[in-house]
C-alpha cells in the first residue's frame, strides 16, 4: 500500500463517526416534524391557557359573588319584562329615579292609574267572566251572584227600562205601606192616631234599613264597654241628598201608578217641610270624641224611641244572636239625644265575590308567605323602637306592646277556609229569577243587615260591609288590625315563588307603610287594644311633635319639578310619617335576609339586590301622567299611590 492509499484510509476512518452521527440524526429530525407531535404540543399549550383563563374567571367570580340561578316562573318572567319595559335607561337614576324606573310606563298601559288600579279592573273582568259562563253550580253564593246579575242586566235593557221604572215605583209604594199609613196617599182618612213612631221605625228596620232619618245604627270596630264590636247609635250624618224637584217627581209617579188623586201643591209643601226638618237636624252639631253611654242610659235620655225594639227587628228571627247584640249596643252623649234640641254583584256580595276569585284564580300559598312577612316586619319595627335614642323606656314598652298585640287578617279569616262555610251563610237568602229587581235588592239588603248584626255578635274580623275584591291593604287604628285583601297578594303584585327580595320590596314595603300608621300623628293616640288613649310620656310626646314639625317643614311648599310649582303636602303628613316608619322597617327586614341563594330575575343577574329593591318598589308609583295635578286627591296620591286609603 503506497503512501496515498494509507492517507485515504486514515481519512476514511476519521470521517466514519461523522457519517454515523448524521445517520443517527435523521430519524430525530423526522420525528420532530411529525404532525401528531405538533398537535399534542398545541393542545398542551391551549390547555395551559384555558387553565389560566379559568383561574382568572374564578378570581373574578369570587370578587363578584356566585352566579345566581334565574327565576323562570311565569310571574318572574312577567316581572322582569315589566322592569325592563317601564324603565328609561337614558335617565341617570341619581338625577331622577322615578323617570328612570317609570319613564316608559305610558307605552305599556291603557289605564289612568297604577298597576294596582289595573289589578282591580282585572279582578272585575274575571268575576264578570265567571258570571257570564253558562256553567251549572250548586253553590248558593254563586247562584245568588248569577241570578242578581242576570236580573239587573235584563231589567236595565233600554227596551225594559219603562216597565222596570213602573215596577220599582209600585213596589216602593207597597213598602211604604209596610212601614205605616202614608199621609200623602191617604190624606182624606189619615189621622194623628195613625202615627206610631216606634212601630214605623221598627217596620223600617224589618226592611233592612240602618238609617232612620235622624239617627243611624252604625257598626263600629272600637273597644267600648269591654267589647270590640258595637252597634253604635248616633245622629244621622247623611241628610237628604236629592233635590225637592226629584222627590216631588218620584212621589207624583208613585201616586199616578197607584191611581190616587193628589194635589201638586200639597205634595210640594209636604216635601219642603221634610227638607226643612232635615236641615234642622243637620244644624245640630255632632262632636267627636264623645262620652259613650250604654243602651239603658240612652233609653233614659230618649224614652220616646224604643231603640231596642228597632234593632231587634233587624235580626234574623232564627239565626240571629239578639242577646249578644243587645250587650253590644252603645251610644254617645250627642246634643241630638242629650242637648236642648232633640258595582252591583261585587257591592252586594263581597264575600261571595271573594270566594269566586279565590277558588278560580288565587294561589293560597301566597297567604302563608305574606303572613310570615308581616311578622318579619313587626320584628323590624320593634328593633327600630328598641334602638330609638330619644324614646324613654316606658314609651318604648307601650309601643312594643302595641306592635306585638297587632292583629292581622291576611286575605280572609279562617272560618271561611272550611268547605261550604260561606254557602251556609246564604241559607237565609231566598231569591229567584221570578223576583223583580227591586224585590231582589230588598231581600239582599235585608240579608246584608242580618249578616252585619251577626258580625257584631261574633268574633270574626272580616267585616261584611267591606269590599274584599280590591287590591288593597290597610291598618285600622281603632282595633289595631292590619288587613291585606286577596287581590293585593296576587300576580303581578305578589307571588309566593318570587325571590324574597322582590316580595319585600313590593308588597312588604306597602305592608310596612300601613303598619307605620300605628305611629303616625293620628294612630299614635290609640293603644294596643285600639282605645283612644295617650300612652306617651309628656317628654316623649313633645319630642315626637318636634320631629313631626321637621317633616312638616320639609314637605310644606314642596316644589314638584314635573309641574314646576309648589305643592303644600302638609295635610297628608300622616302618610309621609307612615312612609318614613315603613321604609325603614322594610330596609331593616331586607338587610336581615340571606339572599345568597335567591334566584335572580332574567336580565338582572348582575344587579345588586339593593338597587333592585328600590326599582321594584318604584313599580307601584308608576302612572301614565304621574298624577293629575287638578285632582282633589292629588296630595294624597303623592304619598299613597296604591289605591284607596281606608286607614
Amino acid at each position: 500500500m503506497n503512501d496515498r492509499d494509507i492517507e485515504n484510509s486514515q481519512l476514511l476512518d476519521s470521517t466514519q463517526p461523522l457519517e454515523e452521527e448524521e445517520d443517527d440524526d435523521d430519524p430525530d429530525e423526522k420525528e420532530l416534524c411529525n404532525p401528531l407531535i405538533s398537535m399534542i404540543v398545541f393542545l398542551v399549550v391551549l390547555l395551559i391557557a384555558m387553565l389560566v383563563l379559568v383561574g382568572l374567571w374564578k378570581m373574578e367570580v369570587t370578587k363578584r359573588g356566585p352566579i345566581r340561578k334565574e327565576c323562570k316562573t311565569p310571574e318572574c318572567i312577567t316581572l322582569s319584562s315589566t322592569l325592563l319595559n317601564w324603565q328609561n335607561k337614558s335617565v341617570n337614576p341619581c338625577d331622577d329615579f322615578y323617570e328612570f324606573a317609570c319613564g316608559n310606563y305610558q307605552e305599556h298601559t291603557t289605564i289612568d292609574g297604577t298597576r294596582i288600579n289595573e289589578k282591580d279592573r282585572i279582578v272585575m273582568k274575571l268575576l264578570r267572566q265567571f258570571i257570564l259562563k253558562n256553567e251549572s253550580t250548586h253553590s248558593r253564593s254563586e247562584i245568588a251572584i248569577k241570578v242578581l246579575y242576570g236580573k239587573c242586566s235584563e231589567s236595565y235593557k233600554d227596551e225594559n227600562l219603562p216597565n222596570t221604572r213602573k215596577s220599582i215605583l209600585k213596589e216602593v209604594f207597597q213598602n211604604i205601606g209596610k212601614i205605616g199609613k202614608w199621609p200623602i196617599a191617604y190624606r182624606k182618612t189619615w189621622t194623628d192616631s195613625d202615627f206610631d213612631l216606634n212601630e214605623m221605625l221598627s217596620n223600617m228596620a224589618k226592611l233592612y234599613m240602618l238609617e232612620f232619618g235622624f239617627f243611624d245604627n252604625y257598626v263600629v270596630e272600637y273597644p267600648i264597654n269591654d267589647t270590640l264590636k258595637q252597634v253604635f247609635i248616633r245622629p244621622a250624618k247623611k241628610g237628604i241628598d236629592v233635590s225637592v224637584e226629584e222627590i216631588t217627581m218620584m212621589i207624583r209617579g208613585i201616586l199616578e201608578l197607584a191611581d190616587i188623586e193628589f194635589s201638586e201643591k200639597k205634595i210640594l209643601e209636604d216635601v219642603q217641610e221634610s227638607f226643612d226638618l232635615d236641615r234642622e237636624f243637620r244644624e245640630i252639631p255632632i262632636n267627636f270624641p264623645v262620652e259613650t253611654v250604654t243602651l239603658e242610659e240612652l233609653k233614659e235620655a230618649v224614652p220616646e224611641i224604643d231603640f231596642e225594639r228597632i234593632i231587634q227587628s233587624s235580626i234574623h228571627p232564627k239565626n240571629g244572636n239578639w242577646e249578644t247584640v243587645k250587650r253590644r249596643i252603645s251610644s254617645g252623649k250627642f246634643d241630638l239625644f242629650y242637648g236642648s234640641q232633640v258595582n252591583i254583584g261585587k257591592s252586594f256580595f263581597p264575600r261571595a265575590s271573594l270566594r269566586v276569585f279565590v277558588r278560580n284564580h288565587f294561589k293560597k300559598e301566597n297567604l302563608v308567605v305574606a303572613s310570615e312577612m308581616i311578622e318579619d316586619l313587626k320584628e323590624s319595627l320593634i328593633e327600630m323602637i328598641r334602638k330609638s335614642p330619644w324614646v324613654s323606656k316606658e314609651t318604648k314598652e307601650n309601643a312594643i306592646l302595641k306592635v306585638v298585640k297587632m292583629k292581622k287578617v291576611v286575605g280572609y279569616t279562617q272560618e271561611y277556609e272550611r268547605e261550604g262555610a260561606l254557602d251556609e251563610m246564604f241559607q237565609t237568602l231566598e231569591i229567584s229569577k221570578a223576583d223583580s229587581f227591586f224585590a231582589m235588592v230588598m231581600k239582599i239588603n235585608r240579608f246584608k243587615t242580618e249578616q252585619l248584626l251577626d258580625f257584631v255578635s261574633s268574633d270574626s274580623l272580616l267585616d261584611p260591609r267591606h269590599s274584599l275584591t280590591e287590591a288593597n291593604a290597610y291598618y285600622n287604628a281603632m282595633n289595631n288590625l292590619m288587613s291585606i285583601l286577596v287581590p293585593f297578594l296576587d300576580k303581578p303584585i305578589f307571588d309566593f315563588k318570587y325571590p324574597r327580595y322582590v316580595t319585600m320590596a313590593g308588597v312588604g314595603r306597602i305592608i310596612a307603610h300601613e303598619i307605620g300608621h300605628a305611629f303616625d300623628n293620628n294612630g299614635r293616640f290609640h293603644d294596643e287594644t285600639g282605645h283612644l288613649r295617650d300612652w306617651w310620656t309628656l317628654e316623649d310626646s313633645q319630642k315626637y311633635e318636634e320631629k313631626t314639625k321637621c317633616f312638616s317643614d320639609k314637605i310644606h311648599d314642596f316644589f314638584d319639578p314635573t309641574y314646576g310649582k309648589k305643592l303644600n303636602l302638609t295635610r297628608v303628613l300622616h302618610e309621609v310619617l307612615a312612609d318614613s316608619f315603613g321604609i325603614e322597617a322594610t330596609w331593616i327586614a331586607f338587610n336581615k335576609m340571606d339572599l345568597r341563594n335567591e334566584e335572580s330575575l332574567i336580565e338582572f343577574g348582575d344587579h345588586d339586590h339593593r338597587r333592585l329593591f328600590f326599582q321594584i318598589a318604584a313599580l307601584d308609583f308608576c302612572s301614565p301622567s304621574r298624577i293629575d295635578p287638578y285632582s282633589e286627591k292629588y296630595d294624597l296620591e303623592l304619598s299613597h299611590p296604591y289605591g284607596e286609603v281606608p286607614g
